[in-house]
């Protein structure tokens, strides 16, 4: 169910954009909307059947529509309201296509078009206007069907009055998502009024030169937030597909611009289909990325070359994603993750190793906590992050500071390995802190039964040695700690044993998690970012802890598949459930770990050591 936060809400409208709303349209003639465009947007039934019970959700956020009117919803958040204005919630309720949906969407559009169609209210922003549009042209069939002359021109009236407003308020969009869900609305609406082909003409050119600036040469976006890729790439289809229904075919350079966002949606695909999730991207709702790659006209992949930073190893129903760049800083940045060498990695079975995500819309963890290098799987050092942010704004939207300072050098390297497929990356993110750089290297096999990690510490030159030794002075020559953290899928059981970990999948299968050298081995709760549920899940990390010495430290690991579970149905009556037991005899795993504890090392850990 994410059709509520796959579009992102935004502030409410400024003065300027109210008093815009408010200039005339002129006089609406009868036939003048020519109903060409279909529904491409994708509802989620789930959320369609939730509001005909009177409730909705917004990320994290549930609130009851009062007497069955969602306009009468009083005290909702800015995030809800703009959610309201944007009329997504018309894809899941066409989703549901019953009697009772079906009334509520249409009691619902012709009662905004009475109260806010004038200029009222906070849905008058470009964007949002656009969003708008989208459904109420794409939903029209089913809005329309069998209502009078006069609700028709009332209708008409409201898309005319959301084009007039677009097309003198886009301009003041920064440039990106924004814009780009500005203009495709206005082109949905060109498209549907008569007389109307000029002005779409040059709203399809607006939208290339813009899809162009925003989308680079290689297909990626500058803050390199796969769902924001996405998200571009579902627009500039949907204005593609507009433009073919009236004859119009689009610019070469919006082809091309969907073409180049494809080959990279592929590469931050996992193996089960699921989008990964890095620098504030969740996971997309089911059905979007495969009409975008279906409809892209591109099917090349190139497996040896990095994507907007990401390097993709890939075997037989196995996938692990490595983040192997910088992230996006300076403005704009307010969602970047101190995430560099991060990964994760699915299996045929599901997600295994995931990050927390980004917490949008989600009470927990404040300002920049869900930013930070160890709510990713990858290693800290000291506890600090390889990037560094500015103060946490605290803003509804869930944004908080700027990232000031970003690993300068990030080198990254894909070849043939000893079992299968092999990625070395490297980045100096902790040498003005320590001196120190942090090398990891993943090895995953071509029967998709074992993906092996090695992560190095080192200082490299001169400089890093000096900048090292004045750490080791400061501290007194104490010991600089290391960790290598592995967040683990909430769905995934986590039992122990020594120098190991067991994890279960739901579909049964095992794998088994080996410290692979001499560091300590600890399972510690953790927290999941599920954008399908309306608060964060409780989960498990597994860390590999140990310090430096000498100013180099290794820290070496792997994942290896074992067999399938025969204990899944002996669960009910052992009474042993995932996150924990409720009595019956110790499984093979000895305990399963599931958001249990805070902080320290779980039963059976590994004996504590230093890093070879």
């Amino acid at each position: 169910m994410l059709s509520s936060s796959f579009w992102p809400t935004r502030e409410g409208a400024s003065l300027a954009d109210l008093v815009v709303a408010k200039l005339p349209i002129g006089p609406v003639r009868d036939g003048e909307l020519n109903l060409v465009a279909e529904p491409r947007t994708i509802g989620s039934a789930d959320a369609g059947r939730r509001m005909v019970e009177g409730r909705i959700k917004v990320f994290a956020e549930e609130a009851s529509i009062p007497h069955g009117s969602i306009w009468e919803l009083k005290g909702g958040s800015k995030r809800i309201q703009s959610w309201l204005h944007g009329f997504t919630w018309l894809d899941d309720l066409a989703a549901v296509r019953d009697a009772h949906a079906i009334t509520l969407a249409r009691n619902a559009a012709f009662e905004w078009i009475n109260r806010f169609g004038d200029g009222k209210g906070p849905g008058w922003v470009a964007d949002i206007a656009g969003r708008r549009l989208i459904r109420l042209i794409g939903h029209a069939p089913l809005l329309l069907a069998l209502q009078p002359g006069q609700k028709r021109r009332e209708y008409t009236a409201a898309i005319v009055a959301n084009a007039s407003f677009i097309s003198r308020r886009w301009r003041s969009l920064p440039d990106g998502l924004r814009r780009l869900e500005a203009l495709t609305g206005l082109a949905y609406a060109h498209s549907v009024l008569h007389g109307r082909e000029s002005s779409l003409r040059r709203t399809a050119g607006e939208m290339a030169k813009d899809a162009n600036s925003f989308i680079d040469s290689d297909g990626g976006i500058l803050s390199r937030n796969p769902e924001d890729l996405l998200k571009a790439a579902t627009l500039l289809g949907w204005a593609s597909s507009v433009l073919s229904d009236v004859g119009m075919p689009p610019a070469a350079r919006h082809v091309d611009a969907i073409r180049r966002s494809a080959r990279v949606l592929r590469s931050v695909r996992h193996a089960d289909g699921s989008l990964a999730r890095f620098h504030g991207g969740g996971a997309a709702p089911e059905g979007y990325i495969d009409r975008v790659l279906a409809e892209s006209g591109d099917r090349s992949f190139d497996a040896g070359k990095p994507e907007m930073g990401y390097v993709k190893l890939a075997a037989r129903g196995a996938s692990a994603i490595i983040d192997a760049a910088a992230p996006h800083s300076g403005a704009g940045s307010e969602n970047s993750h101190a995430s560099t060498l991060a990964f994760e990695f699915c299996s045929d079975g599901g997600p295994i190793v995931v990050n927390r995500g980004s917490g949008t819309g989600f009470a927990g963890p404040a300002g920049n906590g869900l930013r930070e290098t160890r709510s990713s799987s990858t290693v800290e050092i000291d506890g600090r992050s390889s990037s560094r942010f500015a103060p946490a704004a605290g803003t509804e939207d869930g944004r908080s500071g700027r990232v000031l300072s970003v690993p300068g050098n990030v080198r990254v390297e894909q070849l043939p390995g000893p079992e299968g497929k092999t990625v070395i990356a490297s980045h100096d993110g902790y040498a003005p802190m320590f001196g120190v750089t942090h090398m990891r290297r993943l090895d995953l096999s071509d029967g998709a039964n074992r993906l092996w990690g090695e992560d190095t510490l080192w200082t490299r030159s001169k400089e890093h040695r000096a900048t090292y030794a004045q750490t080791m002075e400061r501290r007194q020559h104490s010991g600089l700690g290391i960790a290598a953290r592995f967040h683990i899928h909430p769905d995934v059981s986590v039992g122990n044993g020594q120098d190991r970990a067991v994890l279960e999948l739901e579909n049964g299968d095992i794998w088994e998690f080996r410290n692979e050298s001499g560091a300590r081995l600890s399972i510690e709760s953790s927290d999941y970012m599920d954008e399908t549920r309306s608060a964060a899940r409780g989960a498990s990390q597994l860390v590999l802890e140990s310090e430096l010495e000498s100013g180099a430290g290794q820290l070496r690991w792997s994942f290896t598949k074992a067999e399938r579970s025969t204990r899944r149905a002996a669960k009910a009556s052992t009474g042993r459930t995932r996150g924990g037991r409720k009595g019956g005899a110790k499984s093979p795993a000895n305990t399963t770990a599931r958001g249990r504890r805070r902080s320290g090392p779980a039963e059976g850990k590994a004996q504590p050591g230093r890093a070879q």
